[in-house]
């Protein structure tokens, strides 16, 4: 914060304006990531004046750049650490990309989404399938995908990689689909999660229970 004021006096013997100013530089650093989940912020100040300047405006201005900093500083803290729930659907396009048929080599397909709800954003990924996608009450079969995830979560914009690892056995679904750890970029630095996948009359949906990471 850059605050400057002007004061109009006369100079003695000349009968002329001159121009008195005082400046005072509040310089408000914090690392959300960081100091912020430790309980601490740096204020540093810088303080040019004449000798107009009144403590009480220093003070006033002070206390003004404090009350910004712990504002920012709660804003940006209030997710630390703290399990959040996203929730919507998604739209899949699901194609083939060559093996399993020569006996020696596992199927493989690439897939493109595009996320809604509280989760906005694209992904695209590579699946390595055990054989035909597994359907019905008997159906069996396992697969394991990475993808890349980008678009915003919870008014934070960025990327991360989803691992999966998941298995069907006879119609009993047994998922596990994680952020891959220190994968997440941009505002997303540090998030950890774990995300589950359903599907109603032909729609697919997600569900999203995640984290941001305190950085030691």
């Amino acid at each position: 914060m850059l605050l400057d004021q002007k004061e109009k006096t006369s100079t003695p013997g000349r009968g002329r304006p001159v121009s008195y100013e005082w400046t005072l530089l509040v310089s408000l650093k914090f690392d959300c990531q960081r100091t912020l989940r430790k309980g601490t912020f740096a204020i540093t100040i810088f303080f040019l004046k004449d000798s107009r300047m009144t403590k009480r405006t220093f003070v006033i201005s002070v206390a003004i750049a404090v009350c910004t900093c712990l504002a920012a500083a709660q804003q940006n803290s209030d997710t630390s650490g703290k399990t959040m729930h996203a929730t919507g659907s998604f739209d899949i396009k699901m194609t083939p990309a060559g093996g399993g048929g020569d006996g020696k080599t596992f199927p493989r397909f690439t897939s493109d989404k595009q996320f809604h709800g509280d989760l906005q954003g694209t992904s695209f990924g590579e699946m390595l399938a055990s054989g035909p996608p597994p359907s019905g009450s008997k159906g069996s079969g396992a697969y394991v995908a990475l993808e890349t995830v980008t678009g915003k979560l919870g008014g934070r914009s960025g990327s991360f990689i989803l691992q999966h690892s998941s298995s069907m056995n006879l119609g009993v679904q047994q998922q596990n689909i994680t952020v891959v750890p220190q994968s997440a970029t941009g505002e997303l630095a540090s998030l950890e999660g774990r995300m589950t996948i359903r599907i109603e009359g032909g729609k697919h949906y997600y569900d999203f229970d995640y984290s941001f990471a305190d950085k030691k």
